[in-house]
């Protein structure tokens, strides 16, 4: 994290990445999970799987074969997604 002295007091900048791009461009290179914040003007923020292999992407949707993760699910549940980040998933 940067540091920016200020009246003589010291306050610890923030980063805020709205998505994995941003990661992506700051250096990280490491497939994850990273918090993002979409929307500057909100203090929302939530954790997302970043592919970085592939330049930065953020998954939203992951499926693979003989997954135990049920897809079948209701709108609601689809809204605010389910399944494990580091495995089949959906953001929601």
């Amino acid at each position: 994290s940067k540091v920016e002295i200020i009246n003589k007091k010291i306050f610890k900048k923030i980063e805020v990445y709205t998505d994995c791009t941003d990661y992506f461009r700051d250096g990280h290179r490491e497939n994850g999970i990273y918090e993002i914040q979409p929307n500057k003007f909100s203090d929302y923020r939530f954790n997302v799987y970043c592919n970085m292999t592939a330049g930065g992407w953020t998954l939203i949707f992951k499926r693979e074969l003989n997954t135990r993760v049920e897809f079948q699910q209701g709108i609601e549940t689809y809204k605010y997604g389910f399944g494990d980040l580091n495995g089949d998933h959906f953001l929601g």
